[in-house]
């Protein structure tokens, strides 16, 4: 699932010379149709892993 992936990300940060999983950015996505609590859900993994920094993105409603 989710953890196994960021783990691997992780790793692929850690690895690369100059780096580090504490410095990487995750950009997180909501979607309006998203359960209550999901997106701290996924905060809370991505933590557990190692990852500190986050920025949110949201789509502006298209105005007529």
């Amino acid at each position: 699932g989710l953890k196994m992936l960021l783990l691997c990300e992780r790793e692929v940060i850690n690895a690369t010379p100059g780096r580090n999983v504490k410095d990487a950015t995750v950009i997180i996505r909501g979607d309006r149709d998203a359960k209550t609590g999901r997106v701290q859900q996924v905060i809370k993994l991505c933590q557990e892993t190692g990852f500190e920094k986050f920025d949110f993105r949201a789509k502006q409603q298209d105005r007529i």
